[in-house]
């Protein structure tokens, strides 16, 4: 029975594993998507979240692999690949690279910063078969604008999560200073426990770390993300030493909830843009003053979708998400383009050899051919492993480089941790 439930189960991850991703149409171009494919030898990764990542394990070896710096970390921390296929692509920079063994036949890549967690990117691809954006999830800032100036997108493959006129969110800096402001109310009165996705959102911990003077306690496993992330010295694996705690989503419910307060006052946020203040989607009966839902998203609400699209005005869109009632060409078709071009891709015949020859190309990706110069016309861009509210050379400014040090002063576990400065006269 049980190695039945296994075949089952393994039947359902390849299921799913098929379901993602996608591949570009008449090239060996895939992205999120780790199934061996016919004629698929470059295979591009948003990001670390799991339904992004469905299929990859440690073995995965069937072409080259292309990732975000931040990403391409994550990657072989999680997944212990072998790294020798890996490349990674500077953010917000074109790349060429070769498509066939001589090199005859390039496409030019450029990652976007997606705004969405850390190592997230678009994809711009460039070539024979067109041009087109892949976004992963991302949420819409005016700054991946200039990227896609003069360009025509002939299919933009769009995060669609909230791709209905009822999901309108406030910006995140908006909605952080509504969760800081719960925890403000209950820091002397109650625990608070965090409900957060593995990866994502690390700029409300470090707030409130910085808000609070306190340590945020985690799990191992989140503690060696976080090292990895290059992350200050804000976490403690001690529940004991602060009165905030994160946990993964999936583990609150009404019951752990209930629990938890039976040995000492606790309160519950989660910072989501699925949720609309409604404790609806918690399992069982809780009290509505226990439960705090903040919309604080990292994927694009209705209305900065329609701004996104209304500017790139792609001839096609094909939804990342599948369903009627999130559909993009159901809400945008105004802002779709007539295709520049009729008919069917020509392959090069170089390409189509490389495509068609059953063996992983891994010579085709070991080197980028260059990094093409910027264009005046776009930004300088560098890779931002996670965006907070200051940057870690300002605040290292501010504070004349202080450090965080443990444990704190005696008193009770709610203290707050000591900051050392090397000036002793500077003021808080």
């Amino acid at each position: 029975k049980t190695g039945g439930k296994k075949s089952v189960a393994r039947s359902e991850e390849k299921s799913m594993a098929e379901r993602r991703g996608h591949i570009l149409p008449d090239s060996p171009v895939a992205i999120d998507r780790w199934l061996p494919s016919p004629g698929v030898k470059f295979f591009f990764l948003t990001h670390m979240h799991s339904d992004h990542t469905s299929g990859l394990t440690p073995s995965w070896n069937h072409g080259r692999l292309f990732c975000s710096p931040i990403t391409r970390k994550l990657l072989l921390h999680r997944f212990d690949l072998d790294p020798d296929i890996v490349t990674e692509l500077e953010v917000g920079v074109p790349h060429l690279l070769p498509l066939d063994p001589a090199g005859l036949h390039t496409m030019t890549v450029t990652p976007i910063d997606a705004h969405h967690c850390p190592g997230a990117v678009m994809y711009l691809f460039e070539g024979y078969f067109g041009c087109h954006l892949a976004t992963g999830d991302f949420r819409f800032d005016e700054d991946m604008l200039p990227f896609f100036v003069s360009k025509h997108i002939d299919t933009l493959y769009l995060d669609n999560t909230y791709c209905h006129p009822s999901y309108t969110f406030v910006s995140r800096d908006e909605a952080l200073q509504e969760v800081l402001s719960v925890m403000e109310k209950f820091r002397d009165t109650h625990d608070i426990v965090l409900g957060m996705d593995s990866l994502g959102k690390e700029g409300i911990l470090l707030a409130a770390a910085r808000r609070f003077n306190m340590r945020i306690a985690i799990s191992p496993a989140r503690l060696a993300q976080m090292e990895v992330l290059g992350m200050p010295d804000i976490f403690t694996l001690d529940e004991e030493e602060t009165f905030i705690r994160v946990k993964m989503k999936h583990e609150i419910s009404a019951k752990r909830i209930q629990e938890w307060n039976r040995d000492l006052p606790t309160v519950a946020i989660f910072p989501t843009g699925l949720m609309s203040g409604s404790r609806k989607n918690l399992p069982g009966p809780i009290d509505d003053h226990l439960v705090y839902y903040v919309h604080y998203s990292d994927h694009s609400s209705f209305a900065e979708l329609e701004r996104f699209v209304s500017c790139l005005r792609p001839s096609r869109i094909v939804p990342v998400v599948k369903g009627e009632d999130c559909d993009p060409n159901r809400y945008f078709a105004a802002h779709i383009s007539p295709p520049r071009r009729a008919g069917t891709v020509q392959i090069p015949s170089a390409v189509l050899m490389a495509m068609t020859d059953g063996r992983p190309r891994d010579s085709l990706g070991r080197r980028v051919i260059r990094t093409i110069q910027r264009s005046k016309s776009l930004p300088v861009r560098c890779p931002r492993p996670i965006q907070f509210e200051d940057s870690e050379d300002q605040l290292q400014s501010e504070q004349s480089e202080r450090r965080l040090t443990w444990p704190p002063t005696k008193g009770s576990r709610k203290d707050a941790i000591e900051i050392k400065t090397d000036d002793d006269d500077e003021e808080e």
